[in-house]
């Protein structure tokens, strides 16, 4: 909060959150998997971030240099969708299997 509040303002005080959130979560992966270890798939989960932070910084650039009629805006999450099948990060079976579990 020192550093980013005084120059970004609201933005700052939310980066320095996000920022304490990830040290906070890395720090305690860490220490669960010496504890309780658990296999976790490191790789999808990073396709999934990474995808999910293009398509973002997709749509503020391009929501920057002009404006986006709101059905287009629709269109980013069908576009992060595609990127996740298309990664083959999830496939169609699991998520058949998910959506016709009973809860």
């Amino acid at each position: 909060n020192f550093i980013f509040k005084p120059i970004w303002l609201m933005k700052g005080a939310a980066i320095a959150k996000l920022i304490s959130y990830l040290i906070i979560s890395i720090g305690l992966y860490f220490y669960s998997q010496k504890n309780y270890p658990i296999d976790y798939q490191i790789r999808k989960i990073c396709y999934i971030l990474f995808s999910v932070l293009a398509v973002y910084a997709i749509f503020c650039y391009l929501s920057s240099i002009m404006l986006i009629p709101s059905f287009l805006k629709t269109l980013f999450p069908v576009i992060y969708v595609l990127i996740i099948f298309g990664l083959k990060v999830v496939d169609i079976n699991s998520v058949k299997k998910l959506m016709s579990s009973k809860v």
